[in-house]
């Protein structure tokens, strides 16, 4: 009953309609925080691997070609050492701290003590692809990286809840234009044109 009210009155006075969200914050476990957190960073990292690999979108006049925003010059390495800095490194850190704190047994402990190493082991050959200027070598680190955390919240959640996520990445032809395009007949749109061409 005191905690009921207690929360109540906190939403009131933050102006949140929904009082059971606060709830979720103010009462829920360490361990739970901890997963959270390591959680959130998903999509700055399904963003980088965007960046770093090609991908089909329109431009102005509606023609469909492959764009790569990050191709691997120094300017571009030094926005991949950014991403690095600001949220590899630290997750590599909380993933560390998670660890002994969550009650997981048997082979998922045991599989979750190996996966701070193994990211560590990621942000060095990350290093290592920023320095060689190699957009191909970034792509597949971020993607091992990604990986990793995929399966370090796959095993979290056996025990605990793990939010859920939508990448932002962009729509592809069947999800924009159903049977108007390429993709629902088994086809591909040619690059730089509407025109639908056979898959190869």
């Amino acid at each position: 009953m005191i905690k009921t009210l207690l929360v109540g009155s906190l939403a009131i006075f933050a102006g949140i309609s929904n009082p059971s969200s606060v709830t979720a914050s103010l009462f829920q476990s360490e361990e739970q925080d901890f997963i959270d957190e390591i959680s959130s960073f998903r999509r700055p990292l399904y963003e980088l691997l965007e960046q770093l690999t090609p991908n089909v979108q329109p431009n102005s006049i509606g023609v469909f070609s492959k764009t790569q925003i990050l191709r691997g010059s120094q300017e571009d390495s030094n926005v991949v050492t950014n991403y690095l800095e600001t949220y590899i490194k630290p997750l590599q850190i909380k993933m560390t701290k998670a660890v002994p704190a969550l009650k997981l047994e048997g082979k998922e402990k045991e599989r979750l003590l190996v996966l701070p190493s193994l990211m560590f082991g990621h942000i060095l050959e990350l290093k290592q692809a920023i320095s060689d200027l190699s957009v191909t070598s970034q792509a597949r680190e971020v993607s091992e990286v990604i990986d990793t955390l995929n399966e370090f919240l796959a095993l979290s959640s056996t025990k605990y809840r793990v939010p859920e996520f939508k990448s932002s990445r962009p729509l592809s032809d069947n999800e924009l234009f159903g049977p108007f395009g390429c993709e629902y007949w088994g086809k591909k749109r040619a690059e730089g044109s509407n025109a639908c061409i056979p898959q190869e």
